[in-house]
């Protein structure tokens, strides 16, 4: 069996036109892309990347800012379950307790870590 070449054995791949979007590649191929086109390997598979149009970068803005002004004025924590996983939908604001599965008894009192 064959190993795999490495970055070093193979040559670098200079411009856009040397690329077989039919073909499948790994991080190593990418490694060698030596041009400036954005692209991105998905599965194998090359996918030209193209700049966000302007309408939506303004459309990202608005929606960052209402979400940016929401969320300052409510600090909150992220909690890990009774195995210590993180739970990424679940939420704490000020004014809430926090109780742990882990540590029975342990109760964390929000209003007094973000107190100014």
């Amino acid at each position: 069996m064959k190993p795999y070449s490495t970055e070093e054995e193979l040559p670098p791949i200079s411009s856009l036109n040397e690329i077989d979007f039919s073909a499948i590649y790994s991080y190593a191929d990418y490694m060698r892309f030596a041009f400036e086109d954005r692209l991105e390997i998905i599965k194998g598979h090359i996918f030209t990347m193209r700049v966000p149009a302007r309408v939506h970068q303004e459309v990202f803005g608005v929606i960052f800012n209402q979400l940016y002004n929401f969320l300052r004025k409510k600090p909150f924590l992220n909690i890990l379950d009774e195995h210590g996983k993180f739970q990424p939908g679940k939420l704490l604001t000020v004014g809430e307790e926090a109780l742990s599965t882990v540590l029975p008894g342990f109760a964390l009192n929000l209003e007094e870590v973000f107190a100014d």
